[in-house]
């Protein structure tokens, strides 16, 4: 009986390395492929290390075949949904006008309004956002109850 856990680290390295997808494998399969192995008969007459190395060698094989890879991304690289290209510019020159603030290149009337600026677009991109939710809600609770009514007619 092989047993493992997945555990989830903390830390806030962003990592480009592959990384096991789950959720899209394919345990039944996983199972066969292992399963139908006569592990008493593979595994007769060999040394505690072969026995191992052979194992884990059908194991990673089985894994490669039943589990996908993906990309590892920790969650410094995740962004909310409202922040779009538009609002990401907005935020960059709102840094850089602060910057310029602090080394004397801009002053403090310029730096403001860069900054009023930018939380009315931060404001606007959030309130496009709730609309369209509160918008998309509304349409699949319409399609819900259309659908009911057909079930029921």
């Amino acid at each position: 009986m092989v047993e493992f856990r997945i555990l989830r680290g903390r830390s806030r390295v962003i990592n480009r390395i592959k990384t096991l997808e789950l959720r899209r494998a394919n345990f039944a399969l996983f199972t066969e492929l292992l399963g139908g192995i006569s592990w008493a008969r593979a595994l007769e007459g060999r040394g505690v290390q072969d026995c191992w190395s052979l194992f884990k060698c059908h194991f990673l094989h089985a894994q490669e075949r039943c589990i996908p890879l993906r990309k590892k991304w920790s969650k410094g690289s995740r962004r909310p949904a409202r922040l779009n290209k538009e609002l990401l510019a907005e935020i960059r020159w709102k840094r850089k006008v602060h910057g310029m603030w602090k080394e004397g290149q801009a002053t403090w009337e310029e730096y403001r309004n860069v900054v009023r600026a930018c939380r009315d677009a931060t404001r606007k991109t959030k309130a496009h956002l709730e609309l369209k939710l509160a918008r998309d809600v509304k349409q699949q609770e319409g399609l819900l109850q259309l659908h009911q009514q057909q079930k029921e007619g």
